[in-house]
C-alpha cells in the first residue's frame, strides 16, 4: 500500500459510440434504464471537442457544473465536470495528459438529503464507443454488498467481487494474537478464515473502523468505489507464512474519521495483541496524533510501521506514523539486493530504523492466488512475524526486549547506515527465531533412484529421456509424479519413441521457486543443471494467464533462454499424465499448433480420451526432437 492517500487513475480502456444531440440527452437523463444512452452521448461529446470547457457547457444540467482539474503526482492530467439533475449527481472525467484524450469515465450517483451514493460507471477511451461498465451492488443500507461487471450494454456479465460478505463461521485459530491495521482481509479465503483470532462464540475479534461493523473486508476505496484497491490480504499472507503461529485480528483503518485510531489501538489491545502491524500512512501529522498518544498509553506492545513507498527521505518530507517518535516503535523499509533502499522505497537516518529485504515477495493475492509483492508494507510484515516468532519463545518480553533483540540481528555497514537508524536486516527466515522453523535460501537437490517405465519397450527408434524435478512443498508426492511421467511416456509409444528410465530430482529450497515465475524459473534451472528437456512440478503460476501448464521450445521463449526446452507442471492440474505429454510434445517438436480433434493429445483442452497422435505429428515430434538433440536414435 502506497503511504498517501492520493488514488492513482485505474488504466482501464474501453469504447463509446457516437453522439446524440443534447436535446435528446436531456429528454433522457435521470432515468436509469437509459443510462448507457446518456453515457454514450455525453462521452461522444468528449471526443467532439478538444476544447473540454465547450463540452462542459454544453452538458444538460439543471444546476450549475463544477469543473475540476485531474491532478495525479502534482502533474494535471486532465479535467473533470460534476453537475446534478434532479436526485441524480453526474460526474463526467477526460483524461488527456499531454492534451491528448486517452479515456473518458462517466459516473452515476444517486443523491439523497445531504448524500451521494455511487451507482454505475461508464468507461471510455478515445474511440467513442461503450464496451463495459460497472455497477455498485446495495443490500438494504450501504456500505455496498457487490461490485458488478457489466457488458457494452451495461448488462450484468456475471462477473462480480464482493464488497462486504459476512465473516464465515470458525473457532479462534490460536497462537500469538498480530494486529494489522491495513485494508481488511478477505476472511473468505480458507487459509485466512483459518488464521482468524475469535471469541468463545466464534466471533472474529476485528473490526473495520471504515465502515463501523465486524466485517473488516479487504476493501480500499478512497480512488474510487468502482476501482476498488485490495491489500491487506496480501500482508497478512506473508505475516503467516513467515509466523505461522500468528492469530490474525485485522482491523480495517478509519480512513473517513482517524480519530478512531485510538479506539482501534485499545480494541486491538485489549484483544490480547502484543504487536501491531501499520503497513499504512500519509503525510497529515494531525492525522495520526490520536493514534500516537494511544500508542503511547500500551508502552509494552510494540508498533511496527512501514516507512512508505515514494522514494522519500522522511527525515526531511515526513510520512506517519512512521516518522512518530514513540519508544515502542519500528519503523522498516525495503531493501534491494545491494542491501540499501528499493527504489521508490523510503528512508531516513533518523526515521526509519531497519532496511529489510521485501522485494518480490510471495504473497496470496485477494483472489487467492500466489503473486509477487514488494515495498516497505512487506518489510513492515516482516518484522512483525520476526518479533511475533522471537515472542513466542519468550513470551514475558515487552516491547523494549524485542525492539533490542530486532536491532541487535541488524548489520551496521558504513553504507547502510547512511540511510536508516539501526542497519540492514537480513533475509529474516534464513534460520530458525524462537519457535519458527527456518525457510532456507538455498537450494538443494535429492536424486531419486531411477524408475523403469511399466509399459514393454517397443521396437521404436527413438529414445527419450527427459529430466524431472518436484519441488518440495509444492503439493505434489512423489507417487503421483512417477504415475504421470509413466503415463506420460508412454503415450509416444506410438510414435516409435521408447522411454529410458526417468530419473526424479526432489529440490527443496524456499518458497518463491516453488512458483513457476521467468525469474523463479531461471534459479531453477541453474540449481538443477539437468540435461534437456526438463520438466518442473512446481505449486503454481505467477503468469497473468494462469493454466495448467507452461512449456517452452526455441519458437515462444523469447530472450529467456533458460526456458528453452522446459515444461512446468501446477499442483492441481487436470488429467496430469495427459498434461504433461501435452506440453512434452509442444518442446520436442518445437511447435505451438493446436489439433481441432478432441480424441488428439495435441486438441486445446486436454482430456483423458485425448491421447491420440497422427502420422504427421509423429513425423514431427522425431524430425525436430531428433534434430535439436532430444531424442537420441536407438541402437
Amino acid at each position: 500500500m502506497r503511504t498517501r492517500w492520493i488514488g492513482r487513475c485505474a488504466l482501464v480502456l474501453v469504447t463509446l459510440a457516437a453522439a446524440r444531440p443534447v436535446a435528446v440527452l436531456s429528454e433522457s437523463l435521470g432515468r436509469p434504464v437509459e443510462f448507457a444512452e446518456t453515457a454514450r452521448g455525453i462521452a461522444a461529446r468528449a471526443c467532439g471537442t478538444s476544447d473540454s470547457k465547450q463540452w462542459f457547457s454544453e452538458l444538460p444540467s439543471d444546476g450549475e457544473f463544477t469543473v475540476s482539474s485531474i491532478v495525479v503526482r502534482a502533474v494535471e492530467i486532465g479535467e473533470r465536470a460534476r453537475w446534478s439533475l434532479g436526485n441524480r449527481v453526474w460526474t463526467a472525467e477526460r483524461f488527456a495528459p499531454s492534451g491528448r484524450l486517452h479515456r473518458v469515465h462517466v459516473r452515476l450517483d444517486q443523491h439523497a438529503q445531504d448524500s451521494e451514493r455511487a451507482e454505475l460507471l461508464v468507461m471510455a477511451n478515445q474511440s467513442c464507443v461503450v464496451t463495459g461498465g460497472r455497477r455498485l451492488r446495495y443490500g438494504n443500507a450501504v456500505p455496498p454488498v457487490a461490485l458488478d461487471y457489466l457488458d457494452a450494454q451495461l448488462i450484468p456479465t456475471g462477473v462480480s467481487e464482493p464488497l462486504n460478505p459476512p465473516v464465515p463461521s470458525g473457532d479462534d485459530s490460536g497462537g500469538l494474537r498480530v494486529a494489522l491495521v491495513d485494508a481488511g482481509v478477505n476472511y473468505l479465503l480458507p487459509e485466512i478464515s483459518h488464521a482468524l483470532a475469535r471469541d468463545q462464540d466464534g466471533r472474529i475479534l476485528g473490526y473495520d473502523f471504515w465502515d463501523m461493523d465486524r466485517r473488516p473486508f479487504d476493501t480500499h476505496l478512497v480512488s474510487s468505489p468502482f476501482f476498488p484497491r485490495r491489500h491487506g490480504t496480501r500482508t497478512a499472507s506473508l505475516l503467516r507464512t513467515e509466523a505461522p503461529l500468528a492469530s490474525l485480528l485485522p482491523f480495517r483503518y478509519p480512513r473517513p474519521d482517524m480519530s478512531r485510531m485510538a479506539e482501534l489501538v485499545d480494541e486491538a489491545v485489549a484483544n490480547g495483541a502484543r504487536i501491531v502491524n501499520l503497513s499504512l500512512g500519509s503525510d497529515d501529522l494531525g492525522e495520526w496524533q490520536v493514534f500516537a498518544a494511544a500508542a503511547g498509553r500500551h508502552e509494552n506492545i510494540l508498533f511496527v510501521a512501514s516507512a512508505g513507498n515514494d522514494g522519500l527521505d522522511i527525515d526531511s518530507d515526513p510520512v506517519y506514523p512512521a516518522s512518530l517518535t514513540l519508544e515502542n516503535l519500528i519503523v522498516a523499509t525495503s531493501a534491494g539486493g545491494d542491501r540499501l533502499p528499493a527504489s521508490g522505497s523510503n528512508w531516513g537516518k533518523q526515521s526509519v530504523d531497519l532496511l529489510v529485504p521485501a522485494e518480490q515477495m510471495i504473497v496470496t493475492g485477494f483472489d487467492g492466488h500466489a503473486r509477487f509483492a514488494s515495498g516497505s508494507s512487506y518489510a513492515a510484515v516482516r518484522i512483525s512475524a520476526l518479533a511475533a516468532c522471537l515472542l513466542g519463545a519468550h513470551p514475558h518480553w515487552g516491547a523494549a526486549e524485542l525492539k533490542r533483540e530486532l536491532f541487535s540481528l541488524a548489520e551496521t555497514d558504513v553504507d547502510v547506515l547512511r540511510f536508516v537508524a539501526q542497519g540492514f536486516l537480513p533475509n529474516p527466515v534464513e534460520h530458525a527465531r524462537g519457535v519458527c522453523q527456518a525457510d532456507p535460501d538455498h537450494v538443494e537437490v535429492e536424486l531419486m533412484p531411477a524408475m523403469e517405465p511399466t509399459s514393454p519397450a517397443s521396437s521404436g527408434s527413438y529414445i527419450l529421456a527427459p529430466s524431472f524435478a518436484m519441488l518440495q512443498g509444492a503439493g505434489w508426492d512423489r507417487e503421483q509424479v512417477y504415475a504421470a511421467i509413466d503415463h506420460a511416456l508412454s503415450l509416444f509409444s506410438a510414435c516409435g519413441i521408447v522411454a529410458a528410465p526417468a530419473t526424479l530430482h526432489v529440490v527443496s529450497g524456499p518458497r518463491r521457486l516453488r512458483y513457476y515465475h521467468r525469474s523463479t524459473a531461471a534459479e531453477l534451472v541453474q540449481a538443477t543443471a539437468m540435461p534437456s528437456p526438463n520438466v518442473f512440478f512446481v505449486k503454481d503460476s505467477l503468469t497473468r494467464e494462469r493454466f495448467d501448464a507452461h512449456s517452452f521450445g526455441s519458437l515462444n521463449s523469447g530472450s529467456a533462454s533458460w526456458l528453452v526446452n522446459t515444461v512446468w507442471v501446477m499442483s492441481g492440474a487436470r488429467d496430469v499424465g495427459v498434461a504433461l505429454a501435452h506440453e512434452l510434445y509442444h518442446v520436442l517438436a518445437d511447435s505451438g499448433k493446436h489439433s481441432e480433434d478432441e480424441t488428439n493429445l495435441m486438441h486445446a483442452e486436454t482430456s483423458p480420451t485425448g491421447v491420440l497422435l497422427t502420422q504427421e505429428q509423429c513425423m514431427r515430434l522425431t524430425d525436430r526432437g531428433s534434430a535439436r538433440g532430444l531424442l537420441q536414435r536407438r541402437e
